[in-house]
């Protein structure tokens, strides 16, 4: 059987029980598959239990620090519980394991560095958000939220964001 494929099917049907047992399975008899636990960590997330999506996406990025989807979708979970920190640690960590896989990983990149700029923005910490954009390229998007934000959207949105906090919230359905 092949696990990935199936519990991608379930989700898409919208079986998520069906989806999380099989996901739950697979992490039962490959513990060691940090595969087996993202797709533990996609299901939690699509069932809106983040924090439990955490620690799956955590113990996926343990078991491969070098794969920069399990990172990336830790720092989007991290961050949709507003815990900015980890998402920024988290979307480091991505940048350093997609640039180490090289091309084929670009995308995880520069959506990671604009990821980690909001969150810095987020934190108050104008100068690791600044400091993140110019590490930014150009042609880097942003699709946390589902419609992709380039770098200048981003720029904005953490200039907006720093300059006027009360505004975050707005900023971020903007943005993610």
């Amino acid at each position: 059987m092949d696990f990935a494929k199936t519990i991608d099917r379930l989700a898409r049907e919208k079986q998520f029980n069906d989806a999380y047992e099989l996901a739950v399975q697979w992490t039962e008899e490959f513990p060691q598959e940090a595969k087996a636990w993202g797709k533990l960590g996609n299901v939690y997330s699509q069932q809106g239990r983040h924090t439990e999506a955490v620690s799956a996406y955590e113990h996926a990025a343990h078991l491969n620090p070098a794969d920069p989807v399990a990172c990336f979708k830790l720092g989007q979970t991290r961050h949709r519980l507003q815990d900015f920190a980890g998402a920024a640690e988290a979307f480091g960590k991505c940048e350093a394991a997609a640039e180490a896989v090289g091309e084929s990983a670009d995308q995880y990149a520069g959506a990671s560095i604009l990821g980690a700029a909001y969150c810095f923005a987020k934190l108050g910490d104008a100068a690791g958000a600044r400091e993140a954009l110019e590490r930014a390229h150009d042609d880097d998007s942003s699709s946390l939220s589902g419609s992709a934000q380039n770098k200048a959207e981003v720029a904005k949105a953490v200039e907006m964001a720093l300059a006027a906090p009360r505004v975050a919230p707005v900023v971020k359905k903007a943005v993610f």
